[in-house]
Parts: structure tokens; C-alpha cells; sequence
């Protein structure tokens, strides 16, 4: 019985900033059940698209050690391709929540279980040495094409330039669809290749189309598309400590006006005391080693209201109008102490 191969297609919505990833059985019939079923696709926002891609090629090495190990051990025995599938499987179980990760470890797998097969077979077919080995090593050179395809995808800077504009290139590719149609029914569906070289210029293409740029949201640190006015990414719970902090930062508004009075305050009678003494340095060291104390008490009391979202009330008020009086009374004795000093 012939063993029926697998397909993956892809379709990008750029309105809803998404991309559905539908892989099935080659079959027509699979393939039109899955596509039009409601809960058969697996849905990524253009933000997960972009951080996995990030996550995948910044490990990439992993991917490519991996690949290597299977061209080198396609042709040994039991032991050594047990060894490999193992790694294989346990790249692929680390990496089981990044779809490029999984995407192209099944592309290795088949690939190097196909290979692996045809080699069996020719080792019981033929028993000169230097056909056996012609015939492995064409096994061996499929397997490196297959990375170099990859490769290529993955590492060209260009098929993943969001923000910059870099020189103009052509690329001539095919395009393979699927196309669905019925009644009250029209889909059209891009079919992945090997190397996902294909839905990496769509997507990028989406991108651009888009208008937008590659930011670092600051509540998850992860990268988004958004414009110059995004705040965050479109994460629910990003979403939300970004609407808290500007409401906390709208309602502290008066919390950073009596902060910023206090130091203008404190500013003020500097540069009084300046011109009064003429700006000598000993008088001015002994204000500003000392002018901080009478700030403290107020930020002290400020931090407290902030945190307790607690209105300026009289207490703070009165705390705030007797500082100021210690501040005015150490000005003017530095100043009397200058005049002593020099007989004025």
C-alpha cells in the first residue's frame, strides 16, 4: 500500500494581521475538508509569526547540527541512526511550540527516513562497492540540497527586511495554489515548498503592505509590527498594563507637580544665597550637603500618598509649608554667618 504524503498550506490574511496553517494528507479530499473545516487551521498573528521566526533563527545552529549528523550517518548501522532519530525527536520536542522548528524537523525526517530507505534497498541489490557508494552518496547530496535550500531561506536578511529599504532585488519563483470554490465559497490556499522560501516573501510582502515597522513591546520585551504611535503589542495583558500606566501616570500628574515645586524651591533659594554670599564655596557646600534633608520628609510622604493613590490633603500640605520655613530659616542663618564672617 502506498504511503500517502502530507501537505501543508498556508493562507495570509492581511486585514486580520493572521496567517492559518492547515497541513493534511495529499489528497483532494483532505485537503477540501481540512481547508473548509472551522476549527482544522492553526491560527498565528503576525506578532507570533515574527517572535517565532526571531526564536528559530537565532538557534538555527541547532537545526543545522542536526542536519549534518543525519548526512553523516544515513549509511551506518542500527545504532547510529537510532542515535540520530533521537535527536532528531528531541529537537523537536524542545522546540514543539515554534512552528518553523517542527515544520522543517518533519521535513528532515522524511527526507532522511527516504534516504535511509533507498540506501537498504541498494545495499541489497547491488553488491559491487563503488555502485553502492555512487548511490549513497546521491542519498547524501539530497539531504545537504535540502539544508542549503533551507539555509538560504532562513539566513537571507532580505526576506526579512521589515523596516529598512535595501537594494532592489528580482526573484522569480513559482507559485503553487490550491483554490477552493463553491457556493458561498472562495479560498484560495499557497502551498508551503521545502524551505519555506515562498511563504517568507508573502509574508514579508503582507508586511510591507502594511505599512508598519518591527518595535520591542515594553511589557513583554518581545518584538511586534506596530507604527510610530503604537504604545504595545496587541497581547491582551500588554494591552492592559499599558492602559494602567498611563491612567497611573495620568493620575500621579499632581504628585509630580508638588515634587517638582518642592526642587524648584529648593533651586530658588540656591541661587538667592548665590548672590548673597557671593557664591563662596564653603557656605554653598554646607546648603547643598543639608538642602536635601528638608526635601526628604515631603518625598517620604509623597511616595506614601502616591502609592496609597491617596489625594494631597492638609497633613501634606502642612508637612510641605514647614520644610519650606527650615529651608528659609538654614538660607538666611548661612547668610547671617557669611556677614559675621566678614564684618558686614
Amino acid at each position: 500500500m502506498t504511503e500517502i504524503s502530507t501537505i501543508t498550506l498556508y493562507q495570509i490574511d492581511r486585514n486580520r494581521k493572521s496567517v492559518a496553517f492547515v497541513n493534511c494528507p495529499d489528497t483532494d479530499e483532505d485537503i477540501q475538508k481540512s481547508c473548509t473545516a472551522s476549527d482544522t487551521a492553526k491560527i498565528y498573528s503576525f506578532d507570533e509569526i515574527l517572535n517565532q521566526l526571531e526564536i528559530f533563527r537565532d538557534n538555527f545552529f541547532e537545526f543545522e547540527n542536526l542536519l549534518d549528523r543525519m548526512t553523516e550517518n544515513i549509511s551506518k548501522g542500527r545504532e547510529d541512526n537510532d542515535n540520530v532519530l533521537t535527536a532528531a525527536e528531541n529537537f523537536r520536542t524542545a522546540h514543539s511550540d515554534n512552528l518553523f522548528a517542527v515544520y522543517y524537523s518533519e521535513i528532515l525526517l522524511k527526507y532522511y527516513n527516504q534516504g535511509r530507505q533507498k540506501i537498504n534497498t541498494l545495499l541489497g541489490t547491488f553488491r559491487n562497492a563503488t555502485t553502492r557508494n555512487h548511490y549513497t552518496q546521491q542519498q547524501k547530496d539530497s539531504l545537504t540540497e535540502i539544508l542549503s535550500e533551507i539555509r538560504n531561506a532562513v539566513n537571507d536578511e532580505w526576506n526579512f527586511d521589515f523596516n529598512t529599504k535595501k537594494d532592489t532585488h528580482l526573484i522569480r519563483r513559482t507559485s503553487n495554489l490550491i483554490i477552493i470554490r463553491g457556493e458561498n465559497l472562495n479560498q484560495v490556499w499557497n502551498i508551503a515548498d521545502d524551505s519555506l522560501l515562498n511563504f517568507y516573501l508573502d509574508f514579508s510582502y503582507a508586511v510591507k503592505r502594511l505599512d508598519v515597522s518591527v518595535l520591542r513591546c515594553p511589557y513583554c520585551n518581545k518584538h511586534y509590527l506596530g507604527t510610530e504611535s503604537s504604545s504595545c503589542c496587541e497581547k491582551s495583558e500588554c494591552k492592559s498594563a499599558c492602559a494602567k500606566s498611563k491612567r497611573h501616570a495620568y493620575e500621579n500628574q499632581t504628585y509630580v507637580h508638588e515634587r517638582k515645586a518642592f526642587k524648584g524651591y529648593i533651586r530658588t533659594k540656591r541661587n538667592f544665597l548665590k548672590n548673597a554670599v557671593h557664591n563662596d564655596s564653603e557656605i554653598m557646600q554646607k546648603f547643598n550637603d543639608k538642602a536635601d534633608s528638608f526635601y526628604a520628609p515631603v518625598d517620604e510622604l509623597l511616595i506614601e500618598y502616591m502609592d496609597g493613590n491617596k489625594p494631597i490633603d492638609k497633613t501634606f500640605t502642612d508637612l510641605y509649608q514647614s520644610q519650606e520655613k527650615k529651608l528659609l530659616a538654614f538660607m538666611h542663618q548661612l547668610i547671617a554667618d557669611w556677614k559675621e564672617k566678614h564684618n558686614i
